[in-house]
């Protein structure tokens, strides 16, 4: 990101070419501090009207600007000539101003987007209007690696000897919004941003400046680029990355650490103590590390979904996790999943290869489950879930089993005397249905008795 105070003497300004916008000419200026550059989109009135201000406050002369002209200013002979001469007037301003670049120049070349000090400036300006209401509403926060960057350099460095700020743009302004988000988004990017050589994801940052931090989400971001972790590790309660390209649980557990290949204890300083929640849904996770559970003991929601799982595995020691989403994954069997899971009260195992819920028999404590879109084709594989004392939901929606004839009544009936407290498919037995299942049942029984005569 560009920093303008400490690379005054690798400051560049050239107008490389210009185009037609609208039936007017416009100007690109390529802008360059450091090794940053980005494009900037200028037409000749904002180049006159700059001027008109810097011939106003800073003493520039009134002669430095080139002539305006009303006739033959379309020619394209004659913008060639505009764009070399604005091109040596934007140069002169730069090189008479460079000690300190004024607010009009800065704004002018929209230093606010790209430079540390002209950034954070602009978020002072609208924290100090808006940010109370923003925390009082509650709202989750959302801010991109930029703006992050931005704030972690900014505490890094002293002030700048030249910074000249009103009251509105004070960084304490930033800093006290930031100590009171309680959720925050960061929203990330691959691509260049804007008319930039800048790559959001590829900006590192520190959120030690997020004290009330309890809930945080990764948005396209890059998780690496988060430069420390230890004081979300003591206080977060809910951790979401989406479509960040994961591969594995632990990239997103020790995104501060280089070496991803841990030997975790219980007394590991990667331990996230008070975390609940974790949802990876939507990257390319192939597995569940151990490492990777040792690091969040108090863990009770686990989201996994949308990704490229092909087993359930190394979640037994999650003994406090009671709601599991695997939907969305290449799934195809699940046999003896007690032994794996615990005791956990809702599963989601819709969108992925089952054929069976054979191994689903002894999850005593389920509420919910919901295995739609599947390959269940058999009625006899779904009788194991049907003896569960707890299950209250069950979705089979979108399984060749549905098209079973009376399929929901032979569900319901599976059951028994708890047909009526099932919610099949989002609905619950109708009477008609709760009829069909006690004659069904009745005609059982006396079978059964007949046999046993």
């Amino acid at each position: 990101m560009a920093l303008y105070v400490y690379s005054k003497s690798r400051v560049d300004v050239c107008i490389p070419f210009a185009e037609k916008e609208e039936d007017c000419t416009v100007y690109v200026i390529k802008v360059s501090v450091g090794e940053v550059w980005w494009l900037v989109k200028q037409r000749y009135k904002n180049f006159d009207s700059l001027h008109q201000q810097l011939v106003l406050n800073h003493g520039i002369r009134k002669d430095l600007l080139p002539a305006k002209k009303i006739l033959g200013n379309k020619d394209p002979e004659f913008i060639e000539r505009r764009r070399s001469d604005l091109e040596i007037y934007l140069k002169k301003i730069v090189q008479f101003l460079e000690k300190a670049l004024p607010l009009e120049v800065c704004s002018f070349f929209e230093f606010e987007e790209y430079e540390v000090y002209s950034l954070v400036r602009k978020m002072a300006a609208e924290l100090y209007l808006n940010g109370e209401t923003k925390i009082l509403s509650g709202q989750t926060i959302s801010m991109n690696p930029l703006q992050l960057h931005a704030v972690t350099q900014k505490i890094q460095l002293p002030r700048s000897p030249v910074e000249q700020l009103n009251r509105e743009q004070d960084f304490a302004h930033v800093l006290d919004f930031l100590a009171n988000i309680e959720s925050l988004e960061i929203v990330g990017n691959r691509d260049f941003y804007r008319n930039s050589n800048l790559i959001l994801n590829s900006l590192p940052y520190d959120l030690s400046a997020f004290k009330s931090l309890k809930h945080l989400c990764f948005n396209g971001a890059n998780v690496s680029s988060l430069m420390c972790a230890r004081s979300l590790r003591n206080n977060l309660e809910t951790l979401s990355a989406h479509s960040c390209g994961l591969k594995t649980v632990i990239e997103v557990l020790v995104c501060d650490s280089v070496h991803k290949n841990l030997e975790v204890k219980i007394d590991s300083p990667y331990v996230w103590r008070e975390l609940i929640s974790l949802d990876l849904s939507e990257n390319n996770l192939t597995e569940v590390s151990p490492a990777a559970v040792c690091l969040v003991p108090k863990l009770r929601r686990l989201w996994l979904n949308c990704n490229a799982l092909e087993t359930v595995t190394n979640l037994s020691s999650l003994s406090a996790l009671e709601s599991l989403n695997l939907s969305n994954n290449r799934i195809r069997q699940v046999p003896n999943l007690h032994t794996k899971l615990g005791n956990v009260k809702s599963l989601f195992l819709a969108q992925n290869r089952l054929t069976s819920l054979d191994g689903l028999g002894k999850l005593y404590g389920l509420v919910t489950l919901d295995v739609r879109s599947n390959k269940i084709a058999d009625l006899e594989t779904v009788r194991p879930v049907a003896a569960l004392p707890c299950l209250e939901d069950l979705t089979l929606t979108g399984n060749p089993v549905t098209t079973v004839l009376d399929f929901r009544t032979k569900v319901l009936t599976m059951f028994g005397t708890r047909a009526g407290e099932i919610n099949l498919d989002n609905e619950k037995a109708m009477q008609k249905e709760l009829d069909t299942v006690a004659v069904l049942l009745a005609l059982s029984n006396s079978a059964k008795k007949m046999v046993l005569k």
